[in-house]
């Protein structure tokens, strides 16, 4: 089985944790949003039918998956995961031979990207994109501060529970 996760059930998550090899994709969960809390629950559920009763489930922790960057400045070109990559990614997670309970990033070889793709390298996926090719059309935003800048779930962590996120 594979799951459909986000990044924001880790949004809390500070990218200054990342290191050298990129923010290990079984990060335990720090949701940033009620969205983020169903994510981290639907591992925890995954995580539940694995080890009771032993279905092989993967849970892909997806940036955000659009034809082109969507959201401006670095944010969308460390998150991106293009099309052709999350089938890639996707279909590696479908095809491993018994994974047991994992997580990986849903995310392409983005230049900036500051997540692991070494747990979904590990099941046969390979990135053939990088969301630097869209760098030039997102450069005029201005560089993010505080927590925008310094957490995985960027914006969705300076907008209070239960009202809008400008995003």
């Amino acid at each position: 089985m594979v799951l459909a996760s986000s990044n924001h059930a880790v949004g809390f998550r500070p990218i200054s944790a990342a290191g050298q090899h990129g923010l290990p994709a079984d990060s335990t969960p720090r949701p940033d949003t009620y969205y983020g809390v169903s994510k981290a629950a639907i591992e925890a559920l995954g995580s539940l039918y694995h080890s009771r009763f032993g279905l092989d489930v993967v849970a892909v922790r997806i940036g955000s998956c659009f034809e082109t960057p969507l959201v401006p400045g670095h944010r969308g070109l460390a998150t991106w995961l293009s099309p052709d990559d999350g089938a890639r990614l996707f279909e590696a997670c479908l095809s491993a031979a018994s994974p047991g309970f994992r997580i990986v990033w849903g995310v392409s070889d983005n230049t900036r990207r500051v997540y692991s793709l070494a747990e979904a390298e590990a099941l046969g996926y390979r990135s053939e994109d990088d969301a630097e090719r869209y760098a030039d059309q997102l450069a005029d935003q201005p560089a993010p501060i505080g927590p925008e800048a310094d957490l995985v779930g960027g914006g969705f962590c300076t907008t209070p529970l239960g009202q809008a996120n400008p995003l």
